[in-house]
């Protein structure tokens, strides 16, 4: 219904025109026999068409929503049959909740008397642009005239995936849904992931469609969300009777700001390419945790991925929510699962999978996988020796501190080598006692200057040191 609804809003279709269309649409398509279902499939267009070459007088691709997601339709016991196999080829699959098999060919005895009811509107020309999901292009001014085109739009498959990809090429940043609730933006997020995580475009429902929604304030929650991502918004409109106020007197930086107290009711604006900033989030968090032991980057990603979801859930989590807390209990939809997954792919700079809260469905869960990929791919080249004490000798002349386990791993180390003479490493020397020794000693050590008890042959004499050992 939503592209009928974009027709009369561009021009397409006057208002009586268009509901009456629509509701010829749903009266010859309720008088159809029952018998059709369809199914969700995780799965690409290409993929599934080959399975399809023996079926297309019963079964059809009805929609291609994202990369990896298409719908089948058509008769219960072929495409059941087609599912079994969908199924054991490791993809997903869901049954949808249907009357009828819709944009399958079990639609096609209905066309007949809906190309008598269409021929009987007036069509006009597009005066906004609109993108069909018949073609995935942009209305032409033939098409929109043309009947047959909306005969089409019953029986054809819905290529929403084409349609986004077309306004993509457009470069379009925001994508608003205009519906009674967030069936599409999800979609729309997860035909865009092919993109830059820091230049993502603004993916915004209009209402989201949970039980007991106040719709006046969703509405002016949108607005405010355009308003963040940098779109004009008429705000007498908006909010009529109130009144512009004086911002606080100190100077900006031209940086996004959270105020103290966050309300229940709170607003979270993801970044958009407007308003991100020039560093690299994924190096700055990797030079964060690279300090850190085990346990404590752990905990910094957790609290990480709390902060985010608490920001999209819109306050504060429940004290009781620990780590391991799935998403569905902590008041996550799909929606904010889109917002959650945008928020913390901006945060960190890893591309998350638009699936994310329901292949890793808790904040612990989430962190590990942000953690991998922080971790560098590819074999990590070797590092030499030298270069290894060269940055310790840094670290140390800084004014770093060792506890005392870390200095007596360093003393018990260095007393196993030897400086290399003449092109061949010697053993150390007899065993050295290296809790008393003083830094300067031990860098002399590092620096070849040669252990006690080295012979002028560079042999060991001490069968203790040449064992390494160290008191």
């Amino acid at each position: 219904m939503g592209e009928i609804a974009a027709a009369h809003v561009a021009g397409v279709l006057s208002l009586r025109d268009a509901c009456a269309l629509v509701a010829a649409r749903g009266r010859l398509m309720r008088a159809l026999p029952p018998g059709g279902t369809m199914v969700a499939v995780g799965c690409s267009e290409a993929e599934v068409l080959p399975l399809l070459a023996d079926r297309t007088h019963e079964v059809a691709v009805a929609a291609v929503n994202g990369p990896r997601s298409v719908v089948l339709s058509g008769a219960r016991e072929p495409l059941s049959e087609l599912t079994t196999e969908l199924s054991a080829a490791g993809h997903r699959t869901r049954p949808l909740a249907v009357s009828h098999a819709f944009h399958s060919p079990l639609m096609e005895p209905m066309l007949a008397a809906f190309r008598e009811t269409v021929a009987g509107l007036s069509f006009h020309a597009p005066t906004v642009p609109l993108v069909s999901c018949v073609t995935g292009r942009p209305l032409t001014a033939r098409q929109a005239r043309d009947p047959e085109h909306w005969v089409r739009h019953v029986r054809d498959t819905v290529r929403f995936t084409d349609a986004i990809d077309r306004l993509a090429e457009e470069r379009t940043t925001v994508y608003v849904e205009l519906g009674p609730e967030a069936a599409l933006a999800p979609m729309v997020q997860e035909c865009l992931d092919e993109g830059e995580p820091t230049a993502a475009p603004v993916v915004v429902p209009a209402l989201r469609g949970g039980d007991g929604e106040d719709e006046a304030s969703a509405l002016l929650t949108t607005a405010v969300r355009l308003h963040a991502a940098g779109l004009p918004v008429d705000w007498r409109a908006a909010l009529p009777g109130a009144r512009a106020v004086d911002l606080p007197t100190y100077a900006f930086q031209h940086e996004a700001y959270w105020l103290a107290s966050v309300p229940s009711a709170a607003v979270a604006v993801g970044p958009s390419a407007a308003t991100a900033t020039a560093g690299d989030p994924r190096a700055e968090l990797a030079e964060r945790l690279a300090v850190l032991s085990e346990d404590e980057a752990e905990a910094l990603v957790v609290d990480l991925v709390r902060g985010e979801l608490a920001a999209v859930v819109g306050g504060e989590l429940p004290a009781d929510a620990g780590a391991d807390t799935v998403f569905t209990d902590l008041g996550v939809t799909s929606v904010t699962a889109v917002e959650l997954r945008n928020r913390l792919t901006a945060a960190t700079g890893v591309r998350l999978p638009p699936t994310l809260v329901f292949d890793h469905p808790s904040p612990a869960a989430v962190a590990r996988l942000v953690r991998d990929g922080l971790r560098p791919s590819g074999p990590r080249r070797p590092r030499d020796a030298a270069s290894l004490v060269d940055e310790l000798e840094e670290l140390l002349v800084s004014g770093a501190a060792l506890d005392a386990g870390t200095g007596a791993r360093l003393r018990a180390l260095a007393g196993r080598w030897a400086p290399a003479r003449n092109g061949t490493p010697a053993r150390a020397a007899g065993p050295l006692d290296l809790d008393s020794a003083s830094d300067e000693e031990l860098f002399r050590l590092m620096d070849g200057a040669g252990l006690p008890g080295d012979t002028a042959d560079g042999t060991s004499g001490s069968s203790d040191a040449a064992a390494g050992g160290v008191r």
